[in-house]
């Protein structure tokens, strides 16, 4: 068995021992302002994005992620020039409700959801829109 070193109580510390201030530290130190830390990285946006859970055929995803990263951002794109590509009622009150969903991230997302529901109605059989939330059950 090995012997236990004795516990050392030195308390002297060597000023030299200390690791020097570079550069590559100070980069990686946190920046603190008025006792608040300063976030790093990219700032807000104005415009967000709406997370989704959207299945989609494998040969769709495939194809858009043969060009490598940035494939969901290739797949918005070609969502939203569909639409630029067949207006018309149903592609404008799409356009309006996102443009209202991005201007007021308040909105309840049924409120949206429900909305768009409502544009697949045959006109014939079209109901006035009323929220699910204040439906009657």
């Amino acid at each position: 068995m090995k012997k236990k070193l004795p516990y050392s109580k030195d308390t002297l510390v060597d000023e030299d021992d200390a690791p020097a201030l570079s550069e590559a530290w100070f980069a990686e130190a946190s920046l603190y302002r008025g006792g608040v830390l300063v976030k790093r990285g990219r700032p807000p946006q104005a415009v967000t994005k709406v997370a989704v859970k959207l299945r989609l055929d494998r040969d769709i995803v495939a194809a858009f992620k043969i060009d490598g990263p940035g494939w969901q951002t290739r797949i918005n794109q070609a969502l939203r020039d569909w639409l630029v590509l067949h207006p018309g009622e149903q592609g404008d009150a799409i356009n309006s409700l996102g443009r209202a969903a991005l201007e007021n991230p308040d909105l309840p997302a049924s409120l949206v959801a429900d909305s768009l529901a409502s544009l697949a109605e045959p006109r014939e059989q079209a109901q006035p829109f009323t929220p699910r939330s204040s439906r009657r059950k």
